[in-house]
């Protein structure tokens, strides 16, 4: 592209601790992630000129290995299988952009065509219910049995998308990779495998949390509440 992809002046659909996520703006079967001014500001701190330069490349620069440990924990995938697994969301590259290098992926979408919400979302909302638990169940299973290796798994990147090839299921949208300066889980499968179980293991902690969806339609709907309430 000749001209950098505008996006400034657009309200981001997430924001995380390194990256805003915009809809790409030309095309909305698209998302784009850039770096956030905020991480890099709150990590180069009151330091000197110099100083805070060095650390806004280095920050930079670390956003841009998150991007090639995404796309290269993809490229093992493809070559495991022909197709990249539909538990998985899809990156399809890079753009220029007014905020800088934008990494390019398929957006994920719900039934009603919005923005597919996250685990937490359905929490929250009190839409846990049982065909979503058995998704969960079976993004879980394929996790687990999968090489794929996972630096952050949680109910904020877990997200609930529907396409009709498909249907209902939970995908991962961000996390892939392993952030490691020796790349345990990717050279053992056992430690891969072990690091994912634990990761589960504390998302179904949280879902022991909450009320099941069933049990409150059964009261009359009543709005979600926590059956356990631990420290915050």
């Amino acid at each position: 592209m000749d001209k950098l992809l505008a996006l400034k002046h657009l309200k981001p659909v997430a924001v995380g601790k390194q990256r805003y996520v915009f809809v790409h703006p030309l095309d909305p079967g698209l998302i784009v992630k850039v770096p956030t001014e905020v991480y890099v500001h709150r990590r180069t701190g009151e330091k000197g000129k110099w100083y805070k330069a060095w650390r806004r490349r280095r920050l930079r620069s670390r956003h841009f290995l998150v991007n090639l440990r995404e796309i290269g924990e993809q490229l093992a995938l493809r070559a495991a299988a022909p197709e990249i697994p539909r538990y998985v969301q899809t990156i399809v590259g890079f753009v220029e952009t007014d905020m800088g290098m934008g990494l390019v992926s398929r957006a994920v979408r719900g039934r009603d065509g919005q923005l597919a919400p996250t685990l937490t979302t359905i929490l929250s909302e009190g839409r846990f219910d049982r065909d979503a638990r058995q998704r969960l169940d079976e993004f879980f299973a394929w996790l687990i049995e999968s090489p794929v290796v996972v630096a952050d798994l949680n109910t904020g990147n877990i997200v609930y998308g529907f396409d009709p090839e498909f249907g209902d299921r939970f995908i991962l949208i961000d996390g892939l990779g392993d952030k490691n300066l020796i790349p345990f889980c990717s050279m053992s499968q056992r430690l891969n495998r072990m690091s994912k179980l634990r990761r589960i293991a504390r998302i179904k902690a949280q879902l022991d949390r909450y009320e099941p969806a069933e049990r409150r339609a059964a009261a009359g709907n009543k709005p979600p509440r926590l059956l356990h309430q631990g420290p915050q």
